[in-house]
């Protein structure tokens, strides 16, 4: 292949890559605008517990515990006690540790 030929194509490449980049941000704004109600409604939800007597930490140890039950397989949820996880959270761990 001749240099002349080399150069076009990745002159080529570079503005597919370029317009593929550009395509990727197109996705990812429309994605991030479809997610904003969400994010709302996160936070709404989070100020109406504030309001009931909730505390950042009551939140914030309620966030981790509820991500670690998903994240865990209905086998082990079976041996999951959730006033373990809150205990387990919140730095209370030598209740359960005998």
């Amino acid at each position: 292949m001749s240099n002349t030929k080399l150069q076009i194509v990745e002159t080529v490449r570079e503005e597919d890559r370029e317009q593929m980049m550009f395509d990727y941000i197109s996705s990812l704004k429309a994605i991030e605008d479809e997610m904003e109600p969400f994010k709302e409604a996160k936070k709404d939800l989070r100020n109406d517990y504030y309001s009931r007597g909730l505390t950042k930490n009551d939140i914030w140890l309620s966030v981790r515990a509820y991500r670690l039950v998903r994240s865990l397989n209905d086998k082990e949820l079976e041996f999951m006690d959730l006033q373990m996880v809150f205990d387990r959270l919140s730095g209370d761990r030598n209740r359960y540790d005998d």
